[in-house]
Parts: C-alpha cells; structure tokens; sequence
C-alpha cells in the first residue's frame, strides 16, 4: 500500500493517510482536511480519474501550497514533483521493479512497485 511505504520512515510529526480528501481555504464544507496542513499528496491514478490526476489535481494542490505531490499512474510509474514558483516540478520518477531515494519530503528509499496498490497489480 502507499501508506505502508511512506510511514516506514516518516518523522514521528507526520501522518500518512488514505483515501483523504483535501480542501483549500475556500471550500467551505467540512469534508477533507485544510491544504495548509498536508506535506505531500499522492494520487493513484485510475481509468476514471487519471485527467483529473495528472492536470486538474495538481494545479490544485499547488495553488493550495502543497510542497510535494507524487503521482502513481497505471503502468506502476511513479512521478515525483516538488512545488517551485507555483508550478510543480518533476525531482524523481520510477518504474516497475526500479527504486527511488529521496531526501525530502523525508528521506525515503523504495521500489516504485511498493507504492502500487494490490488492484492495480
């Protein structure tokens, strides 16, 4: 699962969570958690969904401040961005049976295949 690969070597300030909605300071419902508070969000990508992942998505998340933002498309790549200038840009990717290391948001090392959820294998 996502989380389990993450929550392995995050600091002891951080929580990993699943399945979460996060909103930015305009959504006024009370459903999903305040933008200003969320480090890193990472999407899983799905038939359904995977335009909303890979454009409308991140333009929020960045517009809302979030720093990193991974992506996990469905041929088990995994993107890694980083917020710079109010645009994300890419600082990892990895594929199928390859690993990624990286110093931030936490330092953390795994095999892309480790963030593929079981459904998507």
């Amino acid at each position: 699962m996502v989380g389990d690969a993450l929550k392995a070597r995050r600091p002891g300030d951080v929580y990993v969570l699943h399945g979460v909605a996060v909103r930015d300071e305009t959504d006024f419902h009370d459903n999903g958690y305040d933008a200003t508070g969320v480090l890193l969000a990472v999407e899983v990508a799905s038939r359904s969904s995977v335009t909303m992942d890979r454009t409308a998505k991140p333009a929020i998340y960045a517009e809302c401040g979030i720093q990193w933002y991974w992506r996990v498309d469905r041929d088990y790549t995994v993107h890694c961005f980083r917020l710079e200038d109010g645009a994300y840009v890419p600082i990892a990717k990895a594929g199928r049976g390859e690993r990624i290391e990286l110093d931030e948001p936490w330092p953390v090392s795994f095999a892309a295949d480790d963030l593929v959820l079981p459904r998507l294998r």
